[in-house]
């Protein structure tokens, strides 16, 4: 067994009474009781909780922050579409120069016409000449051809009405190139013939 421990002893008041409870307790702490919860924790933490921290493990840095965007990719699409622009435009110009260069050559190109009518008979014919002009032939004998020469882009036509009773047919031909062909009948037939050497 241990020995008995002296009693504390307390210094006597005057009178032979104990000190009050809480004697021998710094002034700053009333009734000798223990500091409230959060006492010595930063001010605006109730509780006595420790501020929030960043989830970091040790050893760890924060983030680094994003990259800045680059406008590198921007500009090269834009580049791009550019070059695009350019290639469309020069294709263009090119095939509007070939087909200006392509009419001026056939403007002064000649080509050469054959008209023919057939039936019975006769016929009285109209058909296209040079420079859009036109002749006729009144009462041709049938079968009947004629060759004209045209310059440049023109269209012509052949146009025959039969004398009596049957049929009556007309063909043009352009530069050897049967271009159109028709055929009437009844009294007095009219056929008519338009072809282009376009």
């Amino acid at each position: 067994m241990q020995p008995d421990m002296p009693p504390e002893q307390h210094p006597q008041q005057p009178g032979g009474q104990f000190p009050p409870p809480g004697a021998g307790i710094p002034p700053y702490q009333p009734g000798g009781q223990f500091p409230p919860p959060g006492a010595g924790f930063p001010p605006g933490q109730p509780g006595g909780q420790f501020p929030p921290q960043q989830p970091y493990f040790p050893g760890q840095y924060p983030p680094p922050a994003p990259p800045k965007k680059s406008r590198k990719t921007l500009w090269i699409i834009l580049g791009i579409i550019g070059g695009l622009v350019v290639l469309c435009c020069g294709g263009g110009f090119a095939i509007f120069g070939k087909a200006a260069s392509d009419v001026t050559k056939e403007s002064k190109t000649d080509h050469t016409v054959r008209y023919e009518v057939t039936g019975g008979d006769a016929a009285d014919i109209t058909y296209t000449t040079a420079n859009f002009g036109t002749e006729q032939a009144g009462g041709a004998a049938l079968p009947w051809t004629k060759e004209v020469t045209v310059t440049g882009w023109n269209v012509v036509s052949l146009i025959a009405q039969d004398k009596g009773s049957g049929s009556v047919g007309c063909k043009i031909y352009i530069d050897g190139a049967l271009k159109v062909e028709q055929k009437s009948t009844g009294d007095f037939a009219v056929v008519t013939c338009t072809a282009s050497n376009l």
